[in-house]
């Protein structure tokens, strides 16, 4: 299967569709994770950002409002939602679980 469609299938239960642009910086950092685990999420994010040739901090606002959604949607995050980068790292470790 594509990577690209298993690191949205990853998503998808959480409400975070390709209609957020965070989905799609979202999805290439579960695919390079699962290349190179060894970079840390923040590394994983200003590889992401240099590739689609935007800043890091553009990157992390559009996976703040991701996150929101799957708060509203799931629940994730205990009574408000997490930080981003704990989002971010949940996230890949979902990925690497659905992977196995």
């Amino acid at each position: 299967m594509n990577e690209k469609l298993m690191a949205e299938d990853v998503l998808r239960p959480y409400g975070i569709t390709l209609y957020y642009k965070g989905c799609e910086y979202l999805r290439d950092a579960i695919v390079l994770h699962w290349h190179r685990p060894d970079l840390k999420p923040g590394q994983l994010l200003q590889y992401v950002a240099d590739r689609k040739g935007v800043k890091k901090s553009g990157v992390l606002s559009a996976i703040s409002t991701i996150s929101s959604v799957a708060w509203k949607v799931n629940g994730i995050g205990g009574e408000k939602p997490m930080s981003i980068m704990k989002f971010v790292c949940r996230i890949l470790e979902e990925a690497d679980r659905n992977r196995e």
